[in-house]
């Protein structure tokens, strides 16, 4: 996909980018992998989780939450950069 052809298919969209692009991701990896699409979904799913805790219950993020959420984007970063960017 070209940023040009993303651009045109999130115009028809009636959601917000990021999650018109989850849900793009996950369909593609439920495609070739469900095992995959599940782990990616799960793991988008803890990072919203502590992000509303955090923006919106007035939760403190302590230093052990702030690890497992840096894991768990490094992990989404390095699933993404083997299967898109190869």
């Amino acid at each position: 996909m070209t940023e040009e052809s993303i651009e045109a298919e999130f115009i028809g969209a009636r959601r917000g980018f990021h999650n018109w692009l989850i849900n793009k991701i996950y369909a593609d990896y439920e495609r070739k992998n469900f095992r995959n699409a599940r782990n990616f979904l799960r793991k988008i799913h803890n990072l919203k989780h502590v992000r509303i805790q955090a923006d919106y219950k007035l939760i403190e993020i302590d230093a052990s939450t702030s690890n497992d959420v840096k894991s768990i984007s490094e992990c989404i970063i390095n699933m993404l950069k083997g299967d898109y960017l190869q």
